[in-house]
């Protein structure tokens, strides 16, 4: 009885894996310019605020690009580095 319930779990596991990977967009994300050369799952700490023409604030540009890349701002949207006052 165990190795059988030790198969269906795999057996589940395996389609469960196979129907996420299939979910994910299979097109490679395009960046705008500015993006160029970082990678947004890995930011650095660095403090340089920029400021979309919506009111939000990311810490740095690798942050806003993350945004983009969620869907969270458009590729287009307007930013310039944030009053420091």
């Amino acid at each position: 009885m165990r190795p059988f319930v030790l198969l269906i779990g795999i057996a589940i596991a395996v389609f469960l894996l196979t129907d996420f990977c299939t979910a994910l967009p299979l097109e490679p994300m395009e960046y705008p310019g500015f993006c160029e050369g970082m990678h947004p799952l890995a930011c650095p700490r660095n403090l340089d605020p920029q400021c979309t023409i919506d009111g939000s604030v990311y810490a740095n540009k690798c942050l806003l690009c993350g945004a983009i890349l969620y869907g969270e701002q458009p590729q287009d949207v307007p930013f310039e580095p944030c009053d420091r006052e």
